[in-house]
């Protein structure tokens, strides 16, 4: 905890945890405001402020609220943007990104750096870098809390190591003793899709509905999702829940890097797409396409192809948003959420994939249950996973329930 038991009572602390949740993620509010919406006196609002301000935990800005009827103005109170910052690090499977939040959790400076056929020791080393590089950024260095990285595949987060990779064997190695004793700071290691699922949570159209799921496409092989319920995310019981690449829609089909067959991800993530096409291509199947970049193709090649009419491409993305639309009705059917948000790679490919999902969605699932969920994509950018994580850090300035419980 950050925060102290300055007069020595519970209660107190849990008042002055109870206005900085109020505070955090809005403009700010008076002292009379922070009052009626905490159900506090007015004095007792009032002095709360008084502490967390001689904490240098809130600000007083130079807005004034106009209230109505006679009396002063109320100046506004917010969070302290200068009180703590914290580093989040994302690493999907081909690329590391990076970002510096303030304690409004506004991001400051990003990185990002393409990791792609590298070893695991120079994904380290570039995470090293990227962290040192944004711990120069910090304004205030003083108040680094400390780094989270929120790392694909299945994580052992208190022991700090990634267990399996999508693509490869997991690195067995203490990820976050590493990383700190280079970089002379706290690390805290997390799961990549829980890290996305709080970001769509607090900062993207999840903020709009308690019961939704959050789908999030890697660049490479690895897709899953995130499951929300009443405002708060399911990770399950060792925090490996939604894994939605490996629900089963082929079988006898292709063997996954999980040890399984016929694996959603094994048909529908984008270098599955990316190598069927070229494939495809090399049996002279007929098409606008060849290798042109880097000797081989990209998803987006496929995507600007499909835009174009090419057959192959179409038919390709299609085909995959169907499979994919069988793995939504499982969803849809046993979970009943209102809205199912898509984000990372896969959706890039807009109407193509997309209307095919809803097609075949529709086709597999309770009709009932179909008509009360929403398609929506996320309008967060590539960082969202790497500001999760960073926000997840400050989450220990905010916690009532381990006072109250």
């Amino acid at each position: 905890m950050v925060l102290t038991k300055m007069d020595g009572e519970r209660v107190q602390l849990v008042n002055q945890l109870l206005v900085l949740n109020t505070l955090r993620n809005t403009s700010g509010y008076t002292r009379a405001g922070l009052a009626k919406i905490t159900g506090l006196s007015t004095t007792s609002a009032a002095n709360i402020v008084r502490i967390l301000l001689d904490e240098g935990m809130v600000i007083e800005t130079k807005e004034f609220d106009e209230q109505k009827g006679r009396g002063r103005r109320g100046q506004v109170v917010r969070l302290n943007p200068d009180y703590l910052y914290t580093i989040g690090i994302e690493m999907t499977d081909t690329s590391v990104r990076g970002v510096l939040i303030d304690f409004n959790e506004r991001p400051l400076y990003t990185r990002a750096v393409d990791t792609s056929s590298l070893s695991n020791d120079e994904i380290l080393g570039i995470m090293t870098d990227m962290i040192l590089e944004l711990k120069a950024d910090t304004p205030v260095p003083s108040r680094l809390q400390g780094v989270a990285i929120a790392l694909h595949g299945l994580v052992d987060t208190k022991k700090g190591v990634s267990l399996s990779f999508p693509g490869g064997k997991g690195w067995r190695t203490p990820v976050a003793e590493v990383i700190s004793s280079r970089v002379e700071l706290p690390v805290d290691l997390q799961i990549r899709m829980l890290a996305a699922t709080t970001a769509e949570l607090r900062y993207g159209v999840g903020r709009k509905e308690s019961n939704f799921v959050y789908f999030n496409s890697a660049p490479g092989k690895g897709f899953g999702i995130g499951i929300v319920v009443d405002g708060k995310i399911i990770p399950g019981f060792q925090g490996f829940s939604g894994q939605f690449g490996h629900l089963c829609v082929e079988h006898n089909g292709k063997q996954c890097f999980c040890g399984s067959q016929g694996c959603l991800a094994t048909i529908a993530s984008p270098e599955e797409i990316v190598d069927y096409v070229t494939g495809a291509i090399q049996d002279g199947v007929e098409t606008s396409l060849a290798p042109i970049r880097d000797g081989k193709l990209h998803f987006s090649d496929i995507i600007g192809a499909a835009r174009e009419g090419d057959k192959l491409c179409v038919n390709t993305l299609e085909s995959v948003g169907e499979a994919l639309g069988l793995g939504f009705s499982y969803v849809i059917n046993l979970l009943n959420p209102r809205m199912i948000v898509l984000a990372g790679t896969l959706p890039e490919a807009g109407e193509f994939l997309i209307d095919a999902i809803r097609r075949s969605a529709r086709l597999h699932s309770v009709a009932t249950l179909y008509e009360q969920v929403q398609f929506v994509e996320s309008e967060l950018d590539d960082f969202a996973g790497a500001r999760g994580a960073a926000s997840c850090l400050l989450d220990t300035c905010f916690m009532v329930e381990e006072l109250t419980g």
